[in-house]
Protein backbone atom coordinates (compact mmCIF):
# COMPACT_ATOMS: atom_id res chain seq x y z
CA UNK A 1 0.00 0.00 0.00
CA UNK A 2 1.01 3.75 -0.60
CA UNK A 3 -0.56 6.22 0.97
CA UNK A 4 -1.40 9.46 -0.13
CA UNK A 5 0.72 12.02 1.70
CA UNK A 6 -0.13 15.62 2.02
CA UNK A 7 2.93 18.28 1.41
CA UNK A 8 2.51 18.67 4.87
CA UNK A 9 2.80 15.05 6.06
CA UNK A 10 5.99 14.79 2.95
CA UNK A 11 7.52 18.02 5.20
CA UNK A 12 6.76 16.19 8.60
CA UNK A 13 8.04 12.78 7.56
CA UNK A 14 11.25 14.37 6.93
CA UNK A 15 11.46 16.50 9.95
CA UNK A 16 10.57 13.68 12.35
CA UNK A 17 12.81 10.75 10.42
CA UNK A 18 9.56 8.60 10.33
CA UNK A 19 10.34 6.40 6.98
CA UNK A 20 7.43 5.71 4.18
CA UNK A 21 8.43 1.86 5.12
CA UNK A 22 7.24 2.84 9.18
CA UNK A 23 4.25 4.68 7.77
CA UNK A 24 3.00 1.93 5.27
CA UNK A 25 3.40 -0.42 8.54
CA UNK A 26 1.64 2.20 10.84
CA UNK A 27 -1.15 2.44 8.35
CA UNK A 28 -1.29 -1.59 7.90
CA UNK A 29 -1.00 -2.60 11.59
CA UNK A 30 -2.21 0.91 13.30
CA UNK A 31 -5.20 0.88 15.51
CA UNK A 32 -7.82 3.41 14.19
CA UNK A 33 -9.41 6.23 16.53
CA UNK A 34 -11.91 8.79 15.57
CA UNK A 35 -10.81 12.68 16.22
CA UNK A 36 -14.67 13.83 15.86
CA UNK A 37 -13.66 16.60 13.25
CA UNK A 38 -13.53 14.08 9.71
CA UNK A 39 -10.22 12.70 10.89
CA UNK A 40 -8.55 9.44 11.98
CA UNK A 41 -5.64 9.13 14.17
CA UNK A 42 -3.51 6.01 13.64
CA UNK A 43 -0.84 4.96 16.30
CA UNK A 44 0.77 1.22 17.19
CA UNK A 45 -1.09 0.23 20.23
CA UNK A 46 -0.49 -2.80 22.54
CA UNK A 47 -2.31 -5.54 20.30
CA UNK A 48 -1.08 -3.57 17.08
CA UNK A 49 2.89 -4.08 18.11
CA UNK A 50 2.04 -7.49 19.26
CA UNK A 51 0.42 -8.10 15.68
CA UNK A 52 3.75 -6.91 14.07
CA UNK A 53 5.91 -9.48 16.10
CA UNK A 54 3.83 -12.45 14.87
CA UNK A 55 3.46 -11.18 11.28
CA UNK A 56 7.13 -9.83 10.48
CA UNK A 57 9.18 -11.28 12.99
CA UNK A 58 11.60 -10.43 15.70
CA UNK A 59 13.93 -8.64 13.25
CA UNK A 60 12.00 -6.80 11.50
CA UNK A 61 9.82 -5.73 14.90
CA UNK A 62 13.39 -4.66 16.40
CA UNK A 63 14.16 -2.85 13.04
CA UNK A 64 10.80 -0.95 13.12
CA UNK A 65 10.42 -0.91 17.02
CA UNK A 66 11.99 3.44 17.35
CA UNK A 67 8.32 3.95 15.37
CA UNK A 68 6.09 2.55 17.25
CA UNK A 69 5.82 5.78 19.18
CA UNK A 70 4.59 7.00 15.66
CA UNK A 71 1.01 8.53 14.83
CA UNK A 72 -0.50 9.64 11.79
CA UNK A 73 -3.82 11.86 10.89
CA UNK A 74 -5.55 10.68 7.82
CA UNK A 75 -8.13 13.20 5.98
CA UNK A 76 -11.94 11.17 4.87
CA UNK A 77 -9.99 10.99 1.33
CA UNK A 78 -7.59 8.79 3.18
CA UNK A 79 -4.77 10.94 2.19
CA UNK A 80 -2.29 11.14 5.32
CA UNK A 81 -2.23 14.93 6.57
CA UNK A 82 0.37 14.80 9.29
CA UNK A 83 2.49 12.91 11.51
CA UNK A 84 4.28 13.17 14.24
CA UNK A 85 5.82 10.90 17.57
CA UNK A 86 3.53 10.55 20.47
CA UNK A 87 5.64 11.78 23.93
CA UNK A 88 3.05 11.11 26.30
CA UNK A 89 -0.18 8.86 26.76
CA UNK A 90 -2.91 10.67 24.60
CA UNK A 91 -5.28 10.13 27.82
CA UNK A 92 -3.10 11.79 30.04
CA UNK A 93 -2.50 14.53 27.55
CA UNK A 94 -6.59 15.02 27.75
CA UNK A 95 -7.10 15.63 31.24
CA UNK A 96 -8.02 19.31 32.57
CA UNK A 97 -4.82 20.71 34.05
CA UNK A 98 -4.77 21.39 38.10
CA UNK A 99 -5.67 25.19 37.83
CA UNK A 100 -8.82 24.03 35.57
CA UNK A 101 -9.61 21.33 38.26
CA UNK A 102 -9.94 23.90 40.99
CA UNK A 103 -11.84 26.40 38.76
CA UNK A 104 -14.23 23.34 37.98
CA UNK A 105 -13.90 22.32 41.59
CA UNK A 106 -15.00 26.09 43.03
CA UNK A 107 -17.93 26.42 40.82
CA UNK A 108 -19.55 22.75 41.99
CA UNK A 109 -19.18 23.79 45.56
CA UNK A 110 -18.91 27.57 45.58
CA UNK A 111 -15.48 27.55 48.13
CA UNK A 112 -12.45 29.06 46.81
CA UNK A 113 -9.07 27.13 47.27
Amino acid sequence: MHPSLTEHARARMQQRGITKDALELLLDFGRETHDHRGCTIVRFDKRARRQVLRTLGREAFRRFERYFNAYAIVAEDDAVVTVGHRFRSPSRAQWPSSSSRARQSTQRTGIHP
